[in-house]
């Protein structure tokens, strides 16, 4: 067992809970690359679309990336389509659970 709790106790437990959903009319690489300094990142997670790349920004715990995201996106002259907050879903907490696990027992 890795954790216990109601699904929102258990979103609660991935570093504040909330995650920064954007959609960058950009290629995947060109994405990644304009974040990779972002300041307050923990994980970032990518994926083709057909618009662009749709990125799912980790924050590291009390970190607030909208502003520092549409900077760095800004200044690289790429345009975003699309930028939420969401909840954490189940499977965030469980890969990030399951990530600190492994951590420990290498």
């Amino acid at each position: 067992l890795v954790a216990n709790g109601t699904p929102q106790q258990l979103s609660q437990m991935l570093k504040g809970g909330q995650v920064l959903s954007l959609l960058v009319k950009a290629g995947e690489a060109q994405a990644r690359a304009a974040l990779r300094e972002l300041p307050g990142l923990d994980s970032l997670e990518s994926a083709a679309d057909p618009e662009g790349t749709l990125l799912r920004l980790h924050p590291a715990e009390g970190a607030d990336l909208r502003e520092a995201a549409f900077t760095h996106l800004s200044q690289a002259g790429l345009v975003i389509l699309e930028m939420k907050r969401e909840q954490a879903t189940l499977e965030d907490v469980f890969l990030q659970l399951t990530e600190e696990k492994e951590g420990e027992t290498a």
